[in-house]
Parts: C-alpha cells; structure tokens; sequence
C-alpha cells in the first residue's frame, strides 16, 4: 500500500493526514488539525495510521458503514464471504475479515466503483 493509498482512507474514515508540522520547544503541532505529538514520535511514524492493525480494520469498517458503502461493498462481494458461493466473486471471509487485505479491497472496491467514492475522491 502507498502512502497516496493510506492519505485517501485517512480522508475516508474524516481523519487528518498531518500533512505539515509546526515545532515548538520539544512538541510538534499539525498545520491543520492542531494534534500535539513529540517529535520523535512523527518520526517513528505514530501520526498517521498503517491500515495493518484490528483498530485500523474497526475504524474503517465502521467509516465504510456510516457513509453506506459497506453494505454496497459487501452486497457485491458478500456472498462469498458469508458461504453462499454465488456470482462470480472471489472474496471470502479470509480476505474481508482480515486487517491487511480488507483496507485492499476497499481500495479495489473503489476503484472498480468510482462513482460510489466521487466525495471521497
């Protein structure tokens, strides 16, 4: 996943990028959200989310939820997943109940379904 991939589902779940940083006396504020984080900490990466961990898979699956596009998601590739092997989808519940491959697949989701993310994009 790249960090283009990683900015667009921050901004899907309405969290801020930290896309600049102003530093004061030991801590750092972002330009836009006002978040205070020691500098050592951006440096380690802990501003911004991985898309990799179960929190970051609650998070998205609930953003998903809220703006109406899991059901969307999963009405197209659900029945897979939930066992009843109909169409000719190829996800199963290995690959959406997973905190690495789910972020993908909304990826691929969006991707194939560009006018279902048209405010997102």
């Amino acid at each position: 996943m790249t960090d283009t991939d990683r900015k667009w589902l921050t901004k899907l779940i309405g969290e801020c990028w930290h896309p600049s940083w102003t530093h004061e006396e030991g801590i750092s504020i972002c330009d836009r959200c006002n978040l205070k984080m020691k500098p050592l900490d951006i440096q380690a990466g802990k501003s911004r989310r991985t898309f990799t961990t179960w929190v970051d898979f609650g998070v998205l699956w609930e953003a998903m939820d809220k703006k109406g596009l899991l059901t969307k998601f999963l009405e197209e590739h659900g029945d897979c997943w939930l066992g009843e092997g109909v169409g000719n989808c190829c996800w199963d519940t290995r690959q959406v109940i997973d905190p690495i491959r789910f972020p993908l697949l909304i990826l691929q989701f969006r991707d194939e379904r560009k006018e279902l993310f048209k405010e997102e994009i």
